[in-house]
C-alpha cells in the first residue's frame, strides 16, 4: 500500500524546497524514509473567488491540490469547515469553476505539473456526479481529481455511512483521473454545530475505522495513493499495516 501524508515544509525538511505560500502550505509526502520528494504540493485557497494568487517560478511538484471552491467567496474556513451554501453546488459555482480550473491548470503545466481538485460535500466537486459531469466538461484539460470520499459525507449521510462511501468508491475510485485518495474520519468540535464535520485521524471519529482503512484496501487495489493527515499517523499505521501474527508451528 502506497502511503503518504500531508506534512508541514519545515518538519519534512522541504523548507526552500517546495513554493512559497500559499501555493506550497503543506507537502504531501511518502511515509517512508529519511529522504521525502514531494508527489504534490496542497495550497488551501479558493480557486473561486475571483482572486488567484499569482503562481510562483518552477520547480513545482508534480501535482498542486487545491479546493474545488466554495461560496461565499469571502468566508475563511476555520478547522477545514465551509460554509453551508447551496449556491457553492449549483450553477454560480460550477460556473466559477469551469472559468478558473482550466486556466489554472495551463498554469500548473506551464511548471511541469497538474491540478488536482479535492472533493467535499460543501465544494463544488460534492458528489461523484458533480466529478464526473465537470471531468467530462474538460476531458483535455490537465486536471486531476483528488477524491476525498469520506469529506463527501454530510451529517445526515452518517446513519448510513458505509453504503455512501462504497457507492462514491464504487464510482469514482478507479477512474483514470483520480490520482490520490485522501483518508480520514469525521469529528464535530465542541462549540459547532453537528452538521459541521471537520477531519479528524482514521482511528478517532465518528466512523468506523475498520471501514476506511477498507476504503484504503480499495485504493491500494487500484494503485492509487493513500494520502493521510499529519495527526497521530503511528495510531493510523497500525490500522492500516497490522502487525503480522507469527505462522504457527
Amino acid at each position: 500500500m502506497s502511503l503518504y501524508a500531508f506534512r508541514q515544509p519545515l518538519a519534512a525538511g522541504l523548507d526552500g524546497i517546495l513554493p512559497p505560500a500559499p501555493w506550497g502550505s503543506q507537502a504531501i509526502v511518502s511515509i517512508e524514509g529519511q529522504h521525502q520528494t514531494p508527489i504534490a504540493t496542497w495550497c488551501p485557497i479558493n480557486i473561486i473567488a475571483g482572486a488567484v494568487p499569482a503562481m510562483p517560478a518552477p520547480p513545482f511538484p508534480p501535482r498542486v491540490v487545491t479546493p474545488s471552491g466554495w461560496l461565499p467567496e469571502d468566508t475563511d474556513p476555520q478547522a477545514e469547515i465551509y460554509p453551508l451554501s447551496p449556491r457553492t453546488w449549483m450553477g454560480e459555482g460550477r460556473h466559477r469553476l469551469d472559468e478558473v480550473a482550466p486556466w489554472l491548470a495551463d498554469q500548473c503545466a506551464r511548471r511541469d505539473s497538474r491540478l488536482a481538485l479535492t472533493t467535499h460535500a460543501r465544494q463544488v466537486l460534492a458528489d461523484p456526479h458533480a466529478c464526473s459531469a465537470f471531468l467530462d466538461a474538460h476531458p483535455d484539460a490537465p486536471i486531476d481529481i483528488a477524491l476525498d470520499p469520506v469529506a463527501m459525507l454530510t451529517s445526515d449521510m452518517l446513519a448510513l455511512a458505509e453504503d455512501h462511501l462504497l457507492r462514491i468508491c464504487d464510482a469514482m475510485i478507479d477512474h483514470p483521473r483520480v490520482c490520490v485518495v485522501l483518508l480520514h474520519n469525521l469529528q464535530t468540535l465542541p462549540g459547532r454545530s453537528s452538521e459541521d464535520l471537520a477531519p479528524c485521524p482514521i482511528h478517532e471519529g465518528l466512523l468506523d475505522p475498520e471501514l476506511l482503512v477498507e476504503i484504503a484496501r480499495r485504493a491500494d487495489a487500484g494503485n492509487k495513493p493513500v494520502v493521510l493527515r499529519e495527526m497521530q499517523l503511528a495510531r493510523q499505521l497500525s490500522l492500516l499495516r497490522p502487525a503480522r501474527t507469527p505462522a504457527t508451528r
